[in-house]
């Protein structure tokens, strides 16, 4: 069975975007980070499933289009919400340390 839960809280329930084909780009991007990075990127997760809110835009932001970016630097974790409570992680994209340009993936 696959786990699509990154983080349950009484607010929302963040989840991993797997495809038709069971795959998740976004899952497997995360469980390559440092632990470091991982915990930064949970720790965000976890504020917004308990709180329901994430105040600080330089952590997670509106980017229109119903989608928001939860912001672990230097990462950045796409997700829109749809049904009640629930979030979906659907693609991520990483700042280039060297110009302005990110690097995408995405799922479908």
């Amino acid at each position: 069975m696959i786990q699509r839960e990154a983080c349950r809280g009484p607010q929302f329930t963040v989840e991993w975007y797997f495809d038709e084909k069971g795959k998740s780009q976004v899952l497997e991007y995360f469980l390559e980070l440092s632990q470091d990075r991982k915990r930064k990127t949970l720790r965000l997760f976890r504020f917004l499933a308990e709180q329901g809110v994430l105040r600080d835009q330089t952590k997670f932001r509106f980017e229109g289009d119903g989608i928001y970016a939860f912001k672990p630097q230097p990462d950045r974790f796409l997700c829109f919400f749809f049904r009640k409570g629930k979030s979906s992680l659907r693609m991520l994209l990483k700042k280039n340390k060297t110009n302005s340009q990110s690097t995408k993936k995405n799922g479908p």
